[in-house]
């Protein structure tokens, strides 16, 4: 693409399926170490406007021949909460001290966004936004805390997240804690909703501190499974995270990187590797057959 010669590196953070086109979207670093909002389309490239203040896009929807990009664009070191639409860029109001986008449903003629707003004193609001107007979650929170994902079925409204050290999930507003039998529910990255059941992917902490996939269904905790070893001090179930999940029928499928962080994805606890060395995988599609 035209722009290879003023990249740097780059990062992929979302994925969309509309057709037979695969969307993804995330960012670029520039030569002068910019960050950039970009998306791709069958892998052309198309880099999103922020006048120059540098961007980062988390996620993607299409409706038809409409392409919703949405993340944050970073101005005097503050984020603010933004969506392109077709490239045309729209700010998110209730933006006071912060704000950032990471999940974006379309549901009929109504845009879903969930990510943070950051307040008065420093404090961090859970929030989702529809149609631009928002609505915070939970208490604010002095710690790091945001939404990370959300699902909208029929009229409810689910966002998957965490304030501080606890994950959560809301339905239409009311909190639920996630938890794990043995470690804290550190936490949740991503959310599916299939029929009557709400599926979570994110990671608990064991007692040294080292991440463990895990996922949630309807609140109850499933590890998953790593296959390779690298020390006989860690076990099989450390040094993972879970960063997507997907349903079909009784399958599960979670993706994030395994104990050897090497991108890879779950198919009902059964791992397979996507990576070499330090990779990630961030979200994960299924396609109709």
């Amino acid at each position: 693409n035209k722009f290879d010669d003023e990249i740097s590196n780059s990062q992929a953070k979302a994925i969309a399926i509309n057709g037979n086109d695969v969307y993804v979207a995330g960012f670029i670093a520039e030569k002068n170490d910019r960050q950039a909002a970009a998306y791709w389309k069958n892998g052309v490239f198309t880099k999103l406007p922020d006048n120059l203040s540098g961007s980062v896009a988390n996620a993607i929807a299409v409706n038809g021949n409409d392409v919703y990009v949405a993340g944050y664009i970073n101005s005097n070191s503050v984020k603010t909460a933004v969506y392109w639409k077709n490239g045309i860029a729209v700010n998110l109001p209730d933006n006071l001290m912060g704000s950032a986008v990471n999940s974006i449903v379309l549901n009929g003629n109504d845009v879903y966004m969930a990510g943070y707003i950051i307040t008065a004193g420093n404090k961090y609001n859970v929030a989702y936004w529809k149609n631009g107007i928002a609505t915070n979650l939970g208490d604010k929170s002095p710690y790091y805390s945001g939404a990370t994902a959300m699902a909208v079925s029929g009229t409810d409204i689910y966002v998957a997240g965490y304030i501080g050290n606890d994950a959560f999930y809301w339905k239409n507003g009311t909190a639920a804690k996630l938890t794990e039998t043995q470690f804290v529910a550190f936490s949740a990255n991503a959310l599916t909703i299939k029929g009557n059941d709400v599926y979570v992917a994110g990671c608990t902490r064991n007692d040294n501190g080292y991440p463990i996939a895990i996922y949630w269904k309807n609140g109850a905790p499933v590890r998953v499974p790593n296959s390779i070893l690298i020390s006989e001090e860690i076990n099989a179930l450390s040094i993972s995270e879970a960063y997507g999940i997907a349903v079909n029928d009784t399958d599960v499928y979670v993706t994030g990187y395994n104990v050897s962080y090497q991108a890879a994805y779950w198919k009902n606890g059964v791992t397979a590797e996507l990576g070499y060395g330090n990779s990630r995988g961030y979200a994960i599609v299924l396609v109709p057959r």
